[in-house]
């Protein structure tokens, strides 16, 4: 989570990337390091839009994202990277066919409620009075993205007062709200998913909580299904199947 999100000259894609192309019919996109600049640049062989990446989204071991500033507005660029193949393409959730203009084949205007929610669930203090924030980024998510601010916390913890701790535990919310309130605000849960009605079939496969919440097993009540059951949210995601054996026979114990 801690490199959710970071700022260009932190990437990993981009230090050892010093270019890279993508022609998709009449566009072709190119992310090219230029002095201590990383550029975005989209030409359609007449006209050219050009600018530098502001942030990349993404710990890349899927993909990463990059957003840029034109004309003063935050765009999502319309090209990612993939770590698959190792190149550029089409961005998820975008349109597969070639845009209709330049503008919008450079990218995607996020500003506003949009920008603030990517923002918010990537980065750390993105967000005051409800309200878009850059000032404060810290990049990644931090700790006080789940818990809250940490000073005073850090205060009691390191006195030999017994206090209150200062300190919001999501361990304290019931299962369904935990997964769907909870993780779901940037996972995205059921009822966001609803109101996403071109995120379907393979498009939602990534949003977890939604998934949760339609499986068979799923019980509003039966905490062995929040996210947690499975995944432990301050360690890296657990990739070797066994792994998981034995939290599935906590509610499977004929699998045992």
């Amino acid at each position: 989570m801690a490199r959710a999100l970071h700022n260009p000259a932190d990437s990993d894609v981009l230090r050892s990337h010093a270019r890279m192309t993508l022609q998709k019919g009449q566009y072709l996109y190119e992310i090219v390091r230029q002095g201590q600049q990383i550029l975005y640049r989209v030409t359609d062989g007449q006209q050219t839009i050009s600018e530098p990446v502001s942030y990349s989204f993404g710990n890349a071991r899927v993909a990463e994202t990059y957003v840029l500033r034109h004309n003063g507005k935050l765009y999502e660029g319309r090209v990612s990277y993939y770590t698959a193949i190792d190149g550029l393409d089409w961005t998820i959730g975008d349109a597969l066919s070639p845009p209709p203009s330049l503008e919008e084949a450079m990218g995607r205007d996020i500003s506003g409620d949009e920008a603030r929610n990517c923002f918010s669930c990537h980065g750390t203090a993105a967000v005051a009075n409800t309200k878009l924030d850059l000032n404060g980024l810290i990049p990644g998510v931090t700790c006080e993205a789940c818990h809250g601010p940490g000073q005073q916390h850090a205060v009691v913890m390191l006195s030999d007062v017994r206090a209150e701790p200062f300190i919001f535990n999501p361990k304290t919310l019931d299962p369904d709200r935990l997964s769907q309130e909870f993780c779901g605000a940037c996972h995205r849960g059921v009822d966001t998913v609803a109101m996403m009605p071109d995120l379907g079939g393979i498009s939602n496969v990534r949003f977890q909580p939604y998934r949760l919440y339609n499986s068979r097993g799923h019980d509003p009540k039966d905490a062995r299904l929040a996210c947690t059951a499975c995944h432990d949210p301050h360690s890296d995601l657990q990739k070797d199947a066994a792994a998981y054996d034995g939290k599935c026979t906590v509610c499977h114990p004929s699998l045992n």
